[in-house]
């Protein structure tokens, strides 16, 4: 009867002095499998644990930096994308060919990438060689390996001075982005036209902005991380009226 009992307050863990060495002895890291030695201090060891768990909880929290900063990069790219359409749309007129030049999104797994090597990356390296890797983007038709690289060559044909766009990196334009710029003047890229951006409904103000400005803790986080990581060492230019 007395055993029975003992069981009972080892299974319910309500006395840690009940329990046997070899219970310590091992634990499985259940990320990659491999099996770890402890020495027996079995006070330490439960708490050890408890402040790990702990911590992977607190680090995928709505507010952590990372995921905050990885939800302003997603929004960002999707908005790069049409953004890109838009312009070339406008600037071809009437030999722009939708079913042939229009630009395909970044598919999910690209956008989810978030070290901080990849976002690098996307700050120093041309908006080109993202959109036109068949790796990153989603694949619409099935006989066509590479449809951005295809597209990029076509609309290039029409008007060579487009491939200074896609020579930008995609920061290059996060000011438009988040100040809703809805004039877009192309001379510096060798292009006499002022592209009208109103039609675009996935700038930051839409996307972010009027989601959480209600929501101060998050808001205020979401600004700190867009001036720390997106809008430094870049030209901002003021909102459009």
């Amino acid at each position: 009867m007395g055993n029975n009992e003992s069981n009972v307050e080892i299974s319910n863990h309500r006395n840690i002095e009940d329990y046997q060495p070899e219970f310590f002895g091992k634990e499985t890291n259940f990320e990659t499998g491999e099996k770890i030695e402890y020495d027996f201090n079995l006070n330490s060891i439960p708490n050890v644990n408890m402040l790990q768990r702990k911590k992977k909880r607190q680090s995928h929290s709505k507010l952590d930096d990372d995921n905050i900063k990885d939800k302003i990069l997603r929004k960002f790219l999707n908005f790069i994308v049409e953004f890109i359409n838009l312009i070339i749309k406008q600037t071809l007129k009437d030999e722009y060919d939708s079913q042939k030049m229009e630009i395909f999104e970044f598919n999910n797994d690209f956008k989810k990438k978030h070290s901080k090597k990849q976002f690098e990356l996307l700050r120093t390296n041309s908006i080109y060689s993202f959109l036109c890797d068949e790796n990153n983007i989603t694949s619409r038709t099935k006989n066509i390996s590479n449809h951005n690289k295809d597209a990029f060559s076509l609309i290039i044909n029409k008007n060579e001075n487009l491939k200074n766009i896609f020579d930008k990196p995609c920061f290059e334009f996060f000011n438009i982005f988040y100040y809703k710029t809805l004039k877009f003047d192309m001379y510096k890229f060798c292009i006499n036209l002022i592209t009208d951006l109103s039609n675009l409904r996935c700038f930051y103000e839409d996307e972010l902005k009027k989601k959480y400005i209600d929501d101060e803790q998050y808001f205020t986080k979401m600004e700190k991380s867009i001036k720390k990581n997106f809008l430094k060492n870049y030209f901002v230019i003021k909102k459009s009226k």
